[in-house]
């Protein structure tokens, strides 16, 4: 009977704090939302101008960190809102509190920026109204616009709404990409906002495209509806004749290309005929001018050639006579010409020899005694010859070349082998 006793004590004792740990279980899950029951905690009042549907129970964040929550909403003369920050938090008078939305459904946080050390500490001041952003509800937005606008909005929303609900496996299919097309959106991103990129430079150009672009909207309208026109000639007979241009197109451009490159040698040589006639060219452009001034100036005489050809034509039909009577004389000349080629050939070297020759007899007879009188300078040199024979022998010491080339005449004197030995030998 007394183990019975000890059993159900033991079994009684076991149940009760089964009992005990389950109700502090509840009660710590009950206020585990506003912070655990022995958790230190500091409190701050913000003024709102417009607090919407905040609430006791929503969220402080700091950077989208939770932090702690709002224990109090209430009315003064403006709106307040308690902040039960966990921890010994310190607050500056600088900080600032924005109540943004948590989500579509209107749920609400707190977004706190605790502020600078520098501004000193807030203590039990509250954060004044005009460091506080108040929330802003899609509602007070859609008042602006007027109720044809606000049905308009919400039938626009139903139809998106149902037509994303047709789309729902495309949905499903983009959102499975998004990662990747979000990665290479990140590096299209990148490469945008590198330096070398010129993201500003390439915008400035777009400005001024879409610059030149403005006022000529009705030109681009009718290329546009030129462009219809072609591509709707091009889609005749279900492009028929084009998939058979296409198919032909290699053919012809081969026979094309065969053609082109016969003309590589008359384009070569009219190149060349081109670049010759270049400096005709330019010269005629400098002559131009003369040209101009000749034509201008000869108009006066030109009108005086009437009569002057009136007055030749006796002379010119005498010539003319005159021609006709040498006639016969022609084929003479011609003949004698023929003969006298030969020997003018021998002596065309000599030409400038002979002119010396001549020049030197007028001067050899031009000295004049007077009355008109002229007499004639004559006088015989023998440099060729032995001084010491008196001029009797030739000196065997000079040499002279007897068949001088044509026109070395003047230079070809008597050369002295003593001297040209001696000169050697020094």
């Amino acid at each position: 009977m007394a183990a019975v006793t000890g059993r159900t004590t033991r079994s009684f004792m076991v149940g009760a704090l089964g009992l005990v740990a389950v109700l502090v279980l509840v009660y710590v899950a009950g206020s585990a939302q506003s912070g655990l029951p022995w958790q230190e905690t500091s409190n701050v009042e913000a003024e709102f101008d417009d607090v919407a549907t905040l609430e006791p129970g929503s969220e402080v964040r700091e950077n989208g960190v939770r932090i702690g929550q709002v224990s109090d909403v209430f009315q003064d003369e403006v709106t307040v809102a308690t902040l039960q920050l966990d921890g010994d938090v310190p607050v500056y008078k600088d900080a600032r509190a924005i109540i943004a939305d948590e989500s579509a459904l209107a749920n609400r946080f707190v977004e706190l920026h605790r502020g600078s050390e520098q501004a000193g500490e807030l203590g039990n001041h509250r954060i004044p109204v005009d460091q506080t952003v108040g929330a802003t509800d899609l509602a007070d937005l859609l008042d602006v616009f007027d109720k044809q606008t606000r049905d308009q909005m919400t039938s626009a929303l139903r139809e998106l709404g149902g037509g994303a609900a047709g789309h729902s496996e495309n949905l499903h299919d983009l959102l499975s990409a998004a990662p990747d097309l979000l990665e290479d959106g990140g590096e299209v991103t990148a490469a945008l906002a590198s330096p070398e990129a010129e993201l500003p430079a390439l915008l400035h150009n777009v400005e001024n495209l879409a610059n030149e672009f403005h006022g000529r909207e009705h030109q681009i309208s009718g290329m546009v509806t030129q462009l219809d026109d072609t591509l709707r000639a091009v889609n005749v007979d279900s492009t028929e004749p084009l998939r058979d241009t296409l198919t032909e197109l290699p053919d012809t451009l081969e026979d094309v290309r065969t053609e082109v490159s016969t003309l590589d040698q008359p384009l070569t040589d009219a190149r060349v005929a081109v670049s010759g006639m270049r400096e005709g060219t330019e010269s005629l452009g400098h002559a131009t001018p003369d040209l101009r001034g000749l034509l201008t100036e000869s108009i006066e005489p030109l009108d005086k050639i009437p009569g002057v050809a009136s007055k030749a034509t006796p002379a010119v039909e005498d010539l003319t006579q005159t021609v006709a009577d040498l006639r016969p004389l022609a084929p003479r000349l011609s003949e004698g010409l023929l003969d006298a080629a030969p020997p003018l050939e021998i002596l065309a070297p000599y030409s400038q020899d002979i002119v010396t020759f001549f020049q030197r007899i007028k001067s050899f007879v031009s000295q004049s005694v007077g009355d008109g009188r002229h007499v004639a300078r004559l006088g015989l040199g023998f440099s060729h010859l032995s001084t010491v024979a008196g001029g009797a022998i030739e000196d065997p010491t000079l040499r002279r070349n007897v068949y001088p080339e044509p026109g070395e005449v003047d230079h070809n004197q008597a050369e002295s082998l003593v001297e040209s030995e001696t000169g050697g030998s020094n």
